[in-house]
């Protein structure tokens, strides 16, 4: 019953089509009779549990988690490649959101046939919390075959949270693609095995994501380790983001001095650092994280807007969740309520946060916008966070005016409903005017807090048309005119604390 309310609609998958890699290889080579796949980090991005803090819904297959481009390819090739005949799929995942795995595999279509579904693809689903080799043990049970005729792909290779190395130790050839699954690992570890069966040699090896000859379990540790170390004791290392996943809390960058792509999440960033946009020049320093991957430990940036150039402010700050975070930030949303009084010591300047999350109101603002007149391109568009911007960060600078209480009455009237977006019965005791809203010229990422909350982002993300002054009392007290503005009379002075 539970799986059945979460059953999604069916979700199309865009990717190019390589040329099989199978078809590729000497007549007679030998292939795997099962390919077995790791779930999150490996067929498709973000992990569950990261989609499980800021979502209570089941996540929509192709929005809320995507396929690598290169493990539909993969996936694409199996089942039309007639090399592959005879080989199975099957999935093997520690995931402890069981349901929702399940649940995307019957949502994501076939790749390249929107007729099926993965699960339609896929022999075996082993899903559940524990260790790797209890998922392989039942693979062998339910399909007779040896752990010899299987290859293993999973993104985390050893330490306490590795599963390459582990199941490596029962005879499985075993694929690490740190970064997911990409068309380099596919082909090298389809290739390693061909190798390795023409050899008649024992499969329980980790195939590296370096391209490198397949290492014993205890050798490829070894290796991982050393090369954490040597990658270490050399930073920091000058570094350009390749991309940064937009809504997302990560993303990879690429040494100036050349080897493959790193992963680095947010968290490595400096406070207050503006979101890493493509082309972005950083600095980085290398490690391994838990699951055993090279990763940053830290990256700095050092080109574009940043702390470095022209210093930071902090300012107050209050998180809002999706739709209604994008009408403030557009300027559509001129009142903000609440049932508290928490800006009440506000006006002024502030910052706007936006939370992961996205506030289900049943379509309620769509219908007040258009009633108001907007357009639905206008509505889309308002509704949403423009290129670069994503959730989970500050987005824009607010001018807040004053608080007051208001009665239902007033609140249900279809001037306020408009300048709400929302209805009077759903609003709060409190109105909040929002007398003036403009996006940062680059998105800072950061934690929400609950309510008024101090964050500190660099001065040269600030949009145009603000000057933004920090008085004799301290980082706490600002001012901002706008510029061209004529300026006589009081100035915006936020009262916040």
């Amino acid at each position: 019953v539970y799986r059945a309310a979460m059953l999604l609609a069916p979700s199309a998958i865009s990717f190019a089509p390589r040329p099989p890699v199978a078809a590729r290889l000497p007549a007679g080579a030998a292939l795997p009779k099962l390919i077995v796949f790791d779930l999150d980090n490996t067929l498709w991005t973000p992990e569950l549990y990261q989609v499980a803090r800021r979502v209570k819904a089941a996540p929509v297959a192709g929005r809320d988690v995507k396929l690598f481009p290169a493990a539909a390819a993969a996936l694409h090739e199996i089942d039309t490649c007639d090399r592959w005949e005879g080989t199975q799929i099957a999935v093997a995942s520690r995931t402890n959101q069981g349901d929702w795995a399940r649940t995307l595999l019957d949502a994501f279509e076939v790749p390249g046939d929107p007729s099926r579904r993965l699960s339609d693809l896929v022999a075996y689903q082993e899903i559940y919390t524990g260790n790797k080799r209890a998922h392989f043990e039942s693979l062998r049970r339910r399909s007779g075959l040896p752990f010899g005729s299987m290859l293993f792909f999973d993104d985390a290779r050893g330490g306490r949270f590795g599963n390459c190395e582990p199941v490596a130790r029962m005879g499985v050839l075993s694929a690490h693609c740190p970064n997911g699954l990409t068309d380099g690992v596919w082909a090298h570890a389809v290739r390693s095995y061909a190798a390795l069966a023409a050899d008649e040699a024992w499969m329980g090896m980790v195939v590296p994501a370096s391209g490198g000859a397949p290492e014993s379990p205890d050798e490829a540790s070894a290796s991982a380790s050393a090369a954490a170390r040597e990658e270490s004791n050399g930073g920091p290392h000058d570094a350009t983001v390749v991309r940064w996943l937009e809504g997302k809390s990560f993303g990879f960058v690429r040494r100036v001095s050349g080897g493959g792509d790193l992963f680095a999440h947010a968290s490595a960033l400096p406070p207050g650092a503006p979101t890493p946009q493509k082309g972005d020049a950083v600095s980085v320093l290398v490690g391994v994280d838990r699951g055993g991957r090279v990763a940053c430990t830290s990256v700095t940036p050092t080109g574009g807007p940043g702390p470095s150039e022209g210093g930071s402010i902090t300012l107050p700050c209050f998180s809002m969740n999706m739709p209604f975070a994008g009408l403030v930030a557009h300027g559509r949303k001129t009142l903000e309520t609440r049932n508290g009084t928490m800006f009440e010591r506000a006006t002024g300047l502030c910052l706007l946060h936006v939370g992961r999350r996205t506030y289900p109101d049943g379509g309620k603002h769509r219908a007040i916008l258009a009633e108001a007149g907007d357009s639905e391109e206008e509505i889309g568009r308002t509704t949403a966070l423009p290129p670069g911007f994503s959730r989970g960060g500050v987005v824009a600078l607010l001018e807040l005016g004053d608080t007051r209480p208001a009665s239902l009455e007033e609140r249900s009237t279809a001037e306020v409903q408009s300048a709400a977006c929302a209805l009077g019965s759903d609003m709060g005791r409190y109105l909040t005017e929002v007398k003036r809203a403009s996006f940062l010229k680059a998105p800072v990422a950061m934690r929400g807090q609950p309510g008024m909350f101090s964050a500190t982002v660099p001065r040269a993300a600030l949009p145009d048309g603000w000057e933004v002054v920090v008085g004799e009392e301290g980082a706490s007290r600002a001012a901002a005119q706008a510029v061209g503005a004529p300026r006589e009379g009081p100035r915006v002075r936020q009262t916040y604390g």
